[in-house]
């Protein structure tokens, strides 16, 4: 059911991919892994509520994980709850620093929806030096003509 549900939810049939994950919660003890991702397709259905809930339940089963922090951010990000995704988003980085891609969403939510250049340009550095590659060529330009 894991596998159907990943695939489901990867071919964008995210009714298919709730309902297995649904299936997995129902009859086996689901893990992080099942929380995270049927939050994921609850975020991509627009249901915030249920992701978050799903998003809370995966943290609870492994707090050492960044990546419901930074699912958790982006349901905030949807609901235009910045300072809220800002703060999510870094505590991903805290909790695993290699997980460049919550740097890189943090500066970009400081940057364009909370006017502060300066943390977004700080935030866009450190990602580069700990070695983020998603669009670095771009973030190099956009920092040489700050």
């Amino acid at each position: 059911l894991q596998t159907l549900g990943h695939y489901a939810l990867e071919t964008g049939w995210l009714e298919g991919a709730i309902a297995a994950f649904d299936r997995i919660v129902d009859e086996q003890e689901p893990n992080y892994e099942t929380y995270n991702i049927r939050a994921v397709a609850y975020l991509r259905t627009g249901e915030m509520e249920r992701a978050r809930k799903d998003l809370n339940r995966a943290i609870a089963k492994d707090p050492a994980r960044p990546e419901a922090f930074n699912n958790m951010a982006m349901t905030y990000v949807h609901d235009k709850a910045y300072r809220d995704a800002a703060t999510y988003f870094l505590h991903a980085t805290k909790v695993e620093p290699s997980f460049h891609v919550s740097l890189l969403n943090a500066a970009v939510v400081y940057g364009q929806h909370l006017e502060s250049g300066t943390l977004a340009t700080r935030l866009a550095r450190e990602y580069l030096d700990r070695g983020g590659i998603f669009q670095s060529q771009m973030i190099i330009e956009w920092l040489g003509q700050i």
